[in-house]
C-alpha cells in the first residue's frame, strides 16, 4: 500500500496483532522482516509510541526539553505558545520533568512534535494517560494539522474526528475504508 501526503490513517486490529510494529517499521526502529517501507523524498517524520516519555530527561526542566526536542529555528515565544496550547503554560516552565505526571509529560512529548516541523505523524496512542481536556486540545490540533499522520488508537472519538480513512490489519493485508470511521 501507499500513504499520500495529507492523509489521515487510522490503523485499526486486535490487541496483539501487529500495529505497533508496524508504526515501528515506518518510523525506523524496527526493520521489515519481508518487504520494504521507504518514506517520500522531503517527508519530516515525527515519531510518538506509547513509550515516548522515555525519552525526557528527568531532571530537566519543561522548557528546556521543548528547546531539545523542538526544531532548532522555534523561538522562544513559538516554545511558550505551543506548551500554552498543550496545558504547559507558564507555571510550568521551570519544574523539572520529574515532577509531571504521566499525561502531562505525554503533552510535552506531542507538543515537541508540532514544533519540530514534521510533515509525517505517526502516533501510537496518543491520548493514552491524557485527560479529557487535554484529549480534546490533540484532537483539534490533529485536524488542523495540514500533513500526512498514521496513528493506532483505540480511541473512537480520536478516530471519529480524526480519521479520513479506516485501515484495518488483517491476516491477509489491510483493508481500507476510504470513508472513514462511520463506514468502518
Amino acid at each position: 500500500f501507499q500513504l499520500y501526503r495529507g492523509k489521515k490513517i487510522a490503523l485499526v486490529a486486535p490487541n496483539g496483532k501487529g500495529k505497533s510494529t508496524l508504526l515501528k517499521v515506518f518510523a525506523g526502529v524496527n526493520a521489515p522482516t519481508r518487504g520494504y517501507a521507504k518514506l517520500g523524498n522531503n517527508t519530516q517524520l515525527g515519531y510518538f509510541s506509547q513509550h515516548s516519555t522515555e525519552i525526557l530527561r528527568p531532571t530537566a526542566s519543561v522548557i528546556s526539553e521543548m528547546r531539545r526536542l523542538s526544531d532548532p529555528k522555534c523561538t522562544e515565544e513559538q516554545l511558550m505558545g505551543v506548551l500554552g496550547l498543550f496545558l504547559l503554560g507558564e507555571g510550568y516552565f521551570e519544574r523539572p520533568v520529574a515532577a509531571l505526571s504521566g499525561g502531562e509529560k505525554s503533552r510535552l512529548v506531542l507538543a515537541s512534535l508540532f514544533l519540530g516541523r514534521a510533515n509525517f505523524l505517526i502516533l501510537d496512542e496518543p491520548t493514552n494517560h491524557l485527560d479529557l481536556e487535554s484529549r480534546e486540545g490533540l484532537v483539534a490540533a490533529l485536524k488542523d494539522y495540514e500533513g500526512t499522520i498514521l496513528m493506532v488508537a483505540h480511541d473512537r472519538y480520536l478516530m471519529s474526528e480524526v480519521a479520513e480513512e479506516i485501515w484495518v490489519l488483517g491476516p491477509q493485508g489491510i483493508v481500507q475504508h476510504h470513508e472513514g470511521f462511520d463506514e468502518y
